[in-house]
């Protein structure tokens, strides 16, 4: 077998191995990326659900305030 024979052939296998290694790194970083966004969409969501449990906390402290006061209005102390 020739030296170019040799050289061919392991270019060759070079070669797949870096196809094989340039998908498996592409898989990869589009699971990341996916996974990333994923997070990113749930939390998200979260902070709506946070802001609306804030918001009804929020409504029903002013309730209790005003109620609180109309009773000191009412019946002093």
């Amino acid at each position: 077998m020739d030296i170019f024979k040799v050289l061919e052939i392991s270019f060759g296998v070079i070669g797949a191995g870096a196809t094989l290694l340039g998908g498996l790194w592409w898989v990869l970083k589009n699971t990341i990326v996916t996974s990333i966004n994923n997070l990113r969409e749930d939390l998200r969501e979260i902070k709506e659900q946070l802001k609306a449990a804030n918001k009804v906390a929020q409504d029903h402290g002013e309730r209790l305030l005003r109620l609180e006061v109309w009773k000191h209005n009412k019946f002093g102390d």
